[in-house]
């Protein structure tokens, strides 16, 4: 007896002892929610209650990209509701019984009339995505009445200089976007065109230091995308904007924009000008063979400018859209340069003699883009962009140099006058193509795309002897440039869940190019002609962890080209004056470089960097005085 009472207490002890066990095991529930056309439901709340009793265990609201997430959730039976203004309330029964549960909903649009209520929501003024942050210009009041440019020196991590020349995290060379669409212009063209575009017009910037796989693998400095917002109002509507710059030179622009929208068609254009005079200063010291060279240059540029844009949209039907646009830049300006070169005897410091040389060049550029696209977009979150565009670039150098000796006491010795015509021809012809699925959870991209450049560059070089130009065929050439880069992509992002996300991404790019030097001698040398034919590969890739409300880390990496431009390949010299011009390496090669960062974000606005830049065949202009 006494035997079997205490067996029978030992097995009492067992059960209560496994039943507590049981009770402490703990599972987490996870999901997204979505609307019927596979768009994310944010700010959703969740509740989960005890099927037993109906009591609330626990409530959350979902995130930006719909993720939600339930920890410490003891084994059990329980009901998942989820409500949110606009949509039908939707609940599952759901079974604990395993470390992870996932549940995810698709939310159906109330058919309810609200009456007099109004939601509104606010996204947070800085996003931090796997492989972006998001500068939500909508959040921010000191963002109206402002223009693009203005914005941009604003964002987070990005410099606009005194000469508007624009750089992120101290690298130069940006790749600027609109709408996922690169801009083909110079770094004055492009100040121009930004400040045609309102801060209304525009709906968040995206700073992509380590650009996924679907960009364009050129560019160190990374992108820079403006997401314009969609016009969705129906009817005629439009913006003017003025604006007015004193520093040490005056500065104004203004634009305007007429839009017109209904069910079936969309049309939009913009026209806008710009007007400025910009400062440079270059000052050399230098010593070659016996001279000193003590050089200072004060140089001034005019510039005056006008964009266009304009497009339509035809709305097929709910999934197909076609659409055509195009875009003008139209510039004139002039370059006045006034240098001054106090020359020595190196070895005894004695003045020989004083350079001054006034480089006059005036120049006009033309700028224009053609674009006919088509899109495909339904409900289940799959997405195709078509795009074929032809750009050109029209450019007319001229220069008129000047160069006076004088004597140490001030009497000309001498004079020297140059003059040189430059004009430039560039044709751009891309095609590509970009499709999204929602696949393994996540978003799965890939694409392909196809470029062909031609460049012809002329360089006339004259003697002015007695007021007549005299052509030097010595120092005159034409250099032609062809470059094919054939690319293909695929790109993985997924939110993990509410504090992770994911993305990876592999790119290749083969480049064909050849440069062609043409001397107005007719004398021919080995880097008259060199073509080139590689194939590379860019793995890119980012993690980011939400460490709690305040707190956000994002690791990314990327691995980028930068090709030598058709003016760094053109190996003839370009005079800046009687002592000084610059020359290109026709055998330069791409630079590669391998990006990874670290990126701390605290309170939406905070962010720390630390960046490391691996760089292969590194190239630079230098100063040579041998």
């Amino acid at each position: 007896m006494r035997k079997l009472i205490v067996l029978v207490i030992g097995l009492i002890a067992w059960t209560l002892t496994s039943a507590q066990t049981a009770n402490t095991e703990k599972g987490k529930i996870s999901g997204k929610l979505t609307s019927t056309d596979g768009k994310a439901v944010a700010a959703a709340t969740v509740s989960l209650q005890k099927t037993a009793d109906n009591s609330l265990v626990k409530a959350v609201v979902s995130n930006t990209t719909g993720q939600y997430e339930l920890e410490s959730i003891a084994y059990g039976d329980y009901s998942l509701e989820i409500s949110y203004v606009g949509f039908e309330k939707s609940v599952k029964k759901i079974k604990v019984e395993s470390k992870q549960t996932t549940a995810d909903f698709t939310l159906i649009a109330s058919s309810k009339a609200l009456g007099e209520v109004v939601v509104k929501s606010k996204k947070p003024l800085i996003e931090v995505k796997a492989d972006k942050t998001v500068f939500n210009v909508e959040s921010s009041i000191n963002a109206q009445g402002s223009n693009a440019l203005e914005l941009l020196s604003k964002s987070p991590g990005v410099l606009v200089d005194n000469n508007e020349n624009i750089s992120v995290k101290g690298k130069t060379g940006t790749k600027i976007y609109v709408d996922g669409k690169m801009m083909q212009l110079d770094n004055k063209d492009l100040a121009a065109y930004l400040k045609s575009i309102n801060s209304n017009d525009i709906e968040a910037i995206e700073m992509i230091t380590n650009p996924s796989a679907k960009y364009d693998a050129s560019g160190n400095a990374g992108i820079i995308n403006i997401r314009l917002k969609k016009n969705k109002k129906y009817g005629t509507n439009g913006n003017l904007n003025l604006g007015y710059v004193q520093g040490i030179t005056p500065k104004a622009n203004g634009s305007v924009a007429l839009n017109y929208r209904d069910k079936k068609i969309n049309l939009f254009s913009n026209v806008g000008g710009n007007l400025g005079n910009y400062n440079e200063r270059l000052d050399l010291y230098r010593i070659q063979s016996d001279s000193l060279f003590d050089q200072h240059s004060r140089n001034v540029y005019k510039d005056k400018s006008v964009n266009a844009k304009v497009g339509a949209d035809l709305f097929l039907d709910s999934k197909n859209t076609i659409g055509v646009m195009a875009t003008a830049n139209f510039n004139d300006n002039t370059w006045l340069g006034n240098s001054n070169t106090n020359i020595y005897y190196q070895p005894t410091g004695e003045y020989v003699k004083q350079l001054k040389a006034f480089n006059t060049i005036p120049g006009s550029r033309t700028n224009a883009n053609f674009n006919g696209n088509y899109r495909y977009a339904d409900t289940s979150g799959k997405t195709i962009n078509v795009d074929a565009d032809y750009g050109l670039f029209r450019g007319a150098g001229r220069s008129y140099q000047p160069n006076n000796y004088y004597s140490p006491t001030g009497n000309l010795l001498y004079q020297l006058i140059y003059r040189n015509s430059t004009p430039t021809d560039i044709d751009i012809y891309t095609i590509k193509a970009d499709v999204e699925i929602n696949k393994w959870k996540g978003k799965l991209g890939y694409g392909a795309k196809a470029a062909y450049v031609r460049t012809k560059n002329t360089f006339d070089f004259y003697n002015v002897i007695d007021g007549n130009d005299v052509k030097q065929l010595g120092k005159s050439n034409s250099f032609d440039y062809k470059e094919n880069v054939n690319a293909a992509y695929i790109n993985y992002n997924r939110q993990l869940n509410a504090k992770w996300g994911l993305q990876v991404g592999l790119r290749a790019e083969q480049t064909n190019s050849e440069g062609v030097l043409t001397r107005a001698d007719g004398q021919h040398q080995t880097d008259d002609k060199v073509k080139r034919n590689y194939l590379d590969f860019f793995p890119s890739g980012a993690l980011t962890w939400t460490v709690d409300k305040k707190n956000t880390l994002n690791l990314t990496y990327s691995r980028r080209i930068d090709r030598p431009t058709y003016q760094d390949l053109n190996p003839f010299e370009n005079k800046l004056d009687e002592l000084t011009y610059q020359k290109g390496n026709a055998f330069l090669k791409p630079q590669y470089t391998d990006n990874v960062e670290l990126t701390h974000t605290f309170m939406g606005f905070i962010n720390t960097t630390l960046n490391y830049s691996h760089v292969k065949d590194y190239s630079t202009m230098i100063t040579d005085t041998a």
